[in-house]
Order: C-alpha cells, then sequence, then structure tokens
C-alpha cells in the first residue's frame, strides 16, 4: 500500500466502498476480484480512503480474514482526505441525509474526479455528480 495523491491517467480512478469488501470477505460477491482483474489489465487504479480501512476493520475479527485483507490492500492505492474532504462531506451529509463513512466517501469522490465501487447504490445514488462504477 503506498500513500498518494491521484495521478492523472487514462486508467479509471476507483475508489472501493467497504461494501465491496464485506462482500467479498462472506463469499456472496465476486466483484472486488472482478475489480481487481480490471486493474491487472490496466483499466482502473484502485483507491483506498481510511474511512474505509476502518470500517472493514472494525468488522473483521479473525487473524484469517485480516491477513487477507492486508493483503488485497497491499495491491491498492491509499487516498487521503483532506480539509476540503470534511467541508463536503458535511454538506453531503446535511443536505442528503447520509451516514457520516458513506458521506466521507463520496465526498473524496467528488473531490478527486473518482468513481465509486459500492454494493450499497442506496445513499449513494442520492448525491449528484457522484459516478457509480458500473452502473
Amino acid at each position: 500500500m503506498k500513500t498518494l495523491q491521484p495521478e492523472k491517467s487514462s486508467m479509471i480512478p476507483l475508489l472501493v466502498d467497504t461494501s465491496i469488501f464485506v462482500a467479498f470477505q462472506r463469499g456472496v460477491s465476486r466483484e472486488l476480484e472482478d475489480i481487481l482483474q480490471a486493474q491487472i489489465r490496466e483499466e482502473v487504479t484502485v483507491y483506498i480512503p481510511s474511512i474505509v480501512y476502518f470500517e472493514f476493520f472494525y468488522g473483521v475479527k479473525s487473524a484469517r480474514d485480516q491477513k487477507l485483507a492486508r493483503q488485497i490492500f497491499e495491491e491498492t492505492e491509499f487516498i487521503s482526505d483532506t480539509e476540503e474532504t470534511g467541508v463536503v462531506a458535511g454538506k453531503i451529509a446535511s443536505n442528503y441525509q447520509i451516514g457520516f463513512a458513506d458521506s466521507f466517501i463520496a465526498a473524496i469522490c467528488l473531490e478527486n474526479d473518482f468513481h465509486l465501487a459500492t454494493l450499497n447504490n442506496k445513499h449513494f445514488k442520492l448525491v449528484p455528480k457522484l459516478k457509480l462504477w458500473g452502473k
């Protein structure tokens, strides 16, 4: 895992939401595998913010699942939030009645012009200009 700010390239910058990792961990979705394959084909660059790390590791209790998560996260880029992220997230939460974590995830996507890969379209589709990947 590298800590970077996004680079300009022809690949789609893609932030992966916690729901994708949880579904993979539970064995109910192949979405993460598809995303990582797209990264191997150099179609996307996968970014993970600290809020996704927090949400995922908060729910993962077994050492085996933690080790697997760390291996997967090593294949992605870490994206930091900024002061502006907090401002935008606050507006999103207030205007669209979206929870703390999802507001930060949406704000990071908007701030960096990322697409968002999620299995939780219910909240995210409310945010104007947010680009949902594969939808």
